[in-house]
């Protein structure tokens, strides 16, 4: 969560930087009031009150990306929209209408989906964060909203991957430091290799046989 709440935090100062510019350019009396009174609202955190008064800019600018963007983020951090959080789903697949190329969206967007036990949908925003640049598969395995996602079988593979990269580069390092080493402690580790890579990716034969090559 901590890293959810940081994600919000840099949210929530782009919302308020958008509504400065909002104020200065827009002609619409009512959009910078709105404006104002939100971001009052975010300020005293008083997020439900700021809620309907988003939905009523969205009504003004219902083609302003960011805004949808940040509504789906608005309602997923809120305590008591969890745990089936339809408000999140709704802006986010709004978000994803509009073409957004917001890695985070397709990220929350799974951690919706996990939440309401749809695995075969998780999968598919997970697909598309990683395709917008998400990486951090550490955090990934971390998060209390990927529990139910934790569950699939894409995840296992994404884990399996994980350990053997892990793997890899443990080999790496024992290489590049191997004349240190006895021919026991190469033979030692060398095993330890090949029987993690075994069982990590049987599918990965080649691995395997690269480290018996080096044995």
């Amino acid at each position: 969560m901590k890293f959810r709440l940081i994600v919000i935090t840099i949210a929530l100062a782009l919302f308020v930087q958008g509504a400065l510019f909002a104020q200065a350019e827009s002609p619409e009396i009512e959009y910078a009031a709105l404006v104002d009174q939100v971001n009052a609202f975010i300020d005293a955190g008083e997020y439900t009150a700021a809620a309907s008064l988003l939905k009523r800019i969205h009504e003004l600018k219902p083609q302003e990306l960011h805004l949808v963007e940040y509504l789906g983020s608005f309602y997923l951090y809120l305590p008591e929209e969890r745990p089936e959080v339809n408000n999140a789903l709704f802006w986010f697949l709004e978000a994803e209408r509009l073409n957004s190329t917001n890695n985070m969206v397709y990220y929350n967007l799974a951690c919706v989906y996990s939440l309401r036990s749809d695995l075969e949908n998780a999968v598919q925003a997970m697909n598309k964060a990683l395709v917008f640049g998400f990486s951090d598969f550490v955090w990934m395995g971390q998060d209390e909203d990927l529990v139910n996602f934790r569950a699939s079988s894409w995840w296992q593979g994404i884990e399996d991957h994980i350990q053997i990269h892990e793997q890899l580069a443990l080999l790496e390092e024992f290489r590049n430091a191997e004349h240190e080493k006895s021919l026991d402690e190469r033979i030692d580790f060398y095993s330890s290799i090949v029987a993690a890579l075994s069982e990590l990716a049987p599918h990965i034969p080649a691995l395997c046989d690269t480290v018996h090559l080096i044995l």
